[in-house]
């Protein structure tokens, strides 16, 4: 957040003075790395707990579905604060 709060002071305009719009590349720049991080990890826990569900009950179908919807709610979180914060 600390990265997202001073993008504008770190990312002058070409007239030396911030510019919202180059702060505003740098936060979805930011937003897409880190979701597309995201999101791997997430492919990768179902991946690994598809194998799993196989082998156990619905109770590893449960974990993997909060798992999965815990991951999305954080990235549109992220992803409204950066909008909040360049608007």
């Amino acid at each position: 957040m600390v990265f997202l709060l001073g993008a504008k002071e770190r990312w002058p305009g070409k007239t030396g003075h911030s510019s919202g719009a180059s702060a505003l590349v740098v936060a979805e720049t930011w937003v897409l790395f880190y979701g597309g991080q995201s999101l791997k990890i997430v492919a990768t826990l179902i991946t690994t707990e598809a194998s799993v569900i196989m082998k156990t009950s619905k109770s590893a179908v449960i974990y993997v579905v909060v798992v999965v919807v815990v991951v999305v709610v954080v990235v549109l979180v992220v992803v409204l604060v950066v909008v909040i914060v360049e608007w």
